[in-house]
């Protein structure tokens, strides 16, 4: 009971704090920089894990390994399966089911790199269930990500704009030729591949005589993408009573625009068939500024948000180097991990609510069980919600925050919350009837191996805050 009092102060004191350090950057041991890889590109590791990835090499061996997904076993990643049938007035058995699969997958998975990824492409490629309003369909949408999360980004926003939730969501859906909905392809300039503005490699906006921004696209443009996007619709067969599979993407001729169109410059005939929204996603992703694009908004989800013009150059460089490699992402992802500023911008981020929580369920570690008719894991998805992060329901196509904008997530009322909620998980027993997600107590005292303070204070902290905090420390002390 001492030790789970303390774990709570613990929580409390490192989630009012949103986990930003702001310690001056400098040269870190490697002990630092397992620590700083497994915050920015896994959702943390505990202690005994993160000294393993310090030992020489291992670092790297870690990464290679994570960014092939498919050479990692995977199995037991989720305690729940999806139902496989809705009940008979077409309702869902359980409709959390879905988000809470999610949530367990990156509470146990091996694969670290590619959960990450995962979450970033979420939140870049935002979709939201209270308009899909399918859970199904959102899980399709994240099986798709997760599938092309480290490989070709032509492939991956291909995936998502022929995907239910996205055609729906944005209004593709039944897009028909000569007057197109031009919701998707708005956005799909602007946000998802190579933004509004024309840029340098080194993510500077381009401008005109007159010092204005110069537009990637016209209104024409938008026009002209819209009608290349027509003819995709999404189907139900409202006598399967099978949840996955009871909708289906389709391609038909009669919606579509045959016409030859101009956008970006030039005159195409788009294929009349299922391959046009490819045709048209990769001459987008062709498209000189969509490598600073992603580049630089990587950098600020991962890195820092402030990274600095030679950092973005070097890797929009590496991205339009392999814009046709299967590989792309995972190329990319090493490139930013192996340049000497990822190490700079040690402790230089907070920690986004998902990666706070899941972070700590590995870390110390959790325990995710079901009770009271709930499934395992119910109540993450209340704390997140209550964090203002539940992963199916972002408030817009910005999703939570807009890149390099992290803070706007913090204020006080919402340090509070993360402190409290954190603190409720942690005070949650086995037997309690919300004992849906809780920190495994009793395998947390094996890990520590002591009853003295200052040891498990000095445990906690390590897997907490990297061990750095002599404030933190003194106080549970």
């Amino acid at each position: 009971m001492k030790l789970g009092l303390l774990l709570s102060a613990a929580l409390a004191l490192a989630g009012s704090t949103g986990l930003l350090d702001g310690a001056a950057a400098g040269t870190l041991s490697p002990q630092e920089h397992a620590e700083h890889l497994a915050r920015r590109f896994a959702f943390s590791m505990p202690p005994a894990a993160v000294a393993g990835l310090a030992a020489p090499g291992a670092d790297i061996a870690w990464l290679d390994q994570q960014l092939q997904p498919g050479t990692i076993d995977d199995a037991g990643s989720t305690l729940e399966s999806p139902p496989q049938q809705l009940n008979p007035d077409g309702g869902f058995p359980d409709w959390n089911i879905y988000e809470r699969i999610m949530l367990q997958h990156w509470v146990r998975t091996h694969r670290q790199v590619q959960a990450k990824l995962e979450l970033h492409w979420l939140d870049h490629f935002s979709v939201s269930l209270d308009k899909v309003g399918d859970p199904a369909v959102m899980a399709n949408y994240d099986k798709l990500v997760r599938q092309n999360a480290l490989g070709n980004f032509t492939d991956l926003a291909t995936a998502v704009a022929t995907s239910a939730a996205m055609l729906e969501w944005l209004d593709n859906d039944g897009n028909i030729g000569p007057v197109a909905n031009e919701n998707f392809a708005r956005e799909c300039m602007q946000l998802f591949v190579m933004g509004p503005y024309q840029l340098r490699m080194n993510g500077a906006v381009k401008t005109d005589a007159n010092g204005l921004p110069i537009p990637n696209y016209s209104q024409d443009d938008v026009q002209a993408v819209a009608l290349a996007m027509t003819g995709y619709q999404v189907i139900y067969s409202w006598n399967d009573l099978n949840p996955q599979t009871r909708f289906t993407v389709v391609y038909l001729p009669g919606n579509h625009d045959p016409r030859p169109l101009r956008f970006q410059g030039q005159t195409y005939t788009v294929p009349d068939s299922m391959k046009a929204m490819r045709h048209v996603i990769s001459i987008l992703t062709h498209n000189p500024s969509t490598a600073p694009f992603q580049a630089k908004e990587m950098l600020q989800r991962f890195v820092t948000e402030t990274p600095s013009p030679e950092y973005v150059a070097a890797i929009a460089s590496v991205w339009a180097q392999h814009v046709d490699d299967p590989d792309q992402i995972a190329q990319v992802v090493k490139a930013i991990v192996e340049y000497p500023e990822f190490d700079q911008a040690d402790h230089a981020m907070l920690k986004q609510p998902i990666e706070l929580m899941v972070g700590m369920l590995r870390q110390l570690p959790g325990l995710l069980q079901p009770s009271s008719g709930n499934g395992p894991g119910e109540s993450l998805i209340w704390a997140l919600s209550d964090a203002s992060q539940e992963p199916y329901t972002p408030p817009s196509v910005f999703s939570f925050y807009r890149p390099g904008q992290l803070a706007t997530m913090v204020n006080a009322s919402s340090r509070l919350n993360r402190g409290n909620d954190l603190a409720w998980l942690a005070s949650i027993k086995p037997g309690d009837s919300y004992a849906m997600t809780m920190f495994d107590i009793a395998k947390l005292r094996t890990r520590i191996g002591s009853t003295k303070a200052r040891p498990i204070a000095d445990y906690l902290l390590q897997a907490l805050l990297g061990g750095d905090n002599p404030t933190l420390r003194s106080i549970l002390v």
